[in-house]
């Protein structure tokens, strides 16, 4: 049961990265702001689910303190974020974790 659940949360993530970079590349609009921050609470979500189940798989990949802490702010602080912050590197931080997450996913599913 342990790979199976841990397996859905990797593929959540996946997915929200993907829609989140295709989101980037439409016009600004609020509700595109609110669609990416909600993906975001979603990757957010799913790798702190992901290190609930063993916190070593992710121990050497990049931004997941930060991106657990978005995820966070998000849901508590939504009012007070500073999209423009968020935007500036979101893109090569989900593309890295991609990357990083893809390697253990394929080794944990061998």
């Amino acid at each position: 049961m342990f790979r199976k659940d841990v397996t859905i949360y990797f593929e959540n993530v996946f997915d929200s990265i993907n829609i989140v970079i295709n989101y980037l590349k439409l016009e600004d609009s609020a509700l595109l702001k609110d669609a990416i921050f909600m993906r975001l609470q979603i990757i957010g979500e799913n790798i702190d689910k992901i290190n609930k189940y063993d916190s070593k798989l992710l121990k050497n990949v990049s931004e997941i303190d930060s991106l657990i802490a978005l995820r966070h702010k998000i849901s508590h602080h939504y009012e007070s974020l500073n999209y423009l912050i968020v935007y500036k590197d979101i893109k090569k931080k989900l593309i890295l974790l991609k990357r990083e997450l893809k390697i253990i996913y394929k080794k944990i599913n061998k």
